[in-house]
């Protein structure tokens, strides 16, 4: 089992070759987000004293420690409300929950710059990066609705689906046609400053406050899910214009 060539020579050739191919057309990271992890590498390219090998680990490093920001937080949800998700969670442990996904999301912009800026770009660094994301999908919509109450009940299945549908849409395209392409409001960065937000909106508020009525009968809750929805089927369906988008 240890000896076995699990991936065939032919296929070792083109992993040493593979470059990744992508767009990210959105608003936030061009203009926001892309900045702050530019101001970070600069800081960082200061330090001359470091080599490749020790590049390749610190940018690994760096998204590891994006993915504890928001697995450590989850695993205090998980111990404080074990297999409940309509607990009356406390506002510092939402606002911890929030902080530290804002956090994980500097973490995730920098370490994919850094790598492309250095020339440091490997399919290993691409497999662990895009599943510790895959991951942190999983996790956060979870804390994500039991920090706005959804119970144990059918919505929390929903509030999960409408951010992974969109990330494997995403990504499957991206192993079909190898070319990843993010539109100008995506899930990586709309999305997950959404999350992030709606979060921190808990911890200012309570969790109950979104159990609140506004309009025909219809709580906060129910309203922001029917808003989580209609984003997750928009940015599914933006993957089906995108060769129009690119010949352009």
């Amino acid at each position: 089992m240890i000896s076995y060539n699990f991936i065939s020579k032919e296929n070792e050739n083109n992993l040493i070759k593979y470059q990744y191919k992508g767009r990210d057309n959105s608003i936030l990271y061009n203009y926001v987000f892309g900045p702050i992890a530019e101001s970070f590498q600069t800081q960082y390219k200061q330090n001359d004293q470091i080599n490749i090998f020790n590049i390749n680990i610190i940018i690994l490093k760096l998204t590891l420690c994006g993915y504890l920001c928001v697995i450590i937080p989850h695993l205090v949800l998980w111990y404080m409300f074990p297999n409940e998700l309509s607990g009356n969670i406390p506002r510092s442990l939402c606002a911890f929950i929030g902080i530290m996904h804002l956090i994980y999301m500097n973490f995730d912009n920098v370490d994919g710059k850094q790598a492309r800026k250095t020339g440091n770009s490997s399919p290993l660094g691409l497999l662990f990066d895009h599943g510790c994301d895959a991951l942190v999908v999983s996790v956060q919509g979870i804390s994500l609705a039991a920090c706005m109450g959804f119970g144990n009940t059918y919505n929390s299945y929903l509030v999960y689906a409408s951010g992974a549908i969109p990330f494997f849409i995403t990504t499957i395209d991206e192993y079909y046609n190898d070319f990843m392409y993010l539109p100008w409001i995506n899930g990586a960065s709309e999305g997950c400053l959404a999350v992030g937000l709606f979060i921190l909106f808990s911890a200012a508020f309570g969790p109950q406050w979104w159990g609140e009525e506004i309009v025909f009968g219809q709580t906060k809750r129910q309203v922001t899910l029917y808003f989580f929805l209609f984003a997750g089927i928009v940015t599914s369906l933006n993957i089906f214009k995108k060769k129009y988008v690119l010949e352009i």
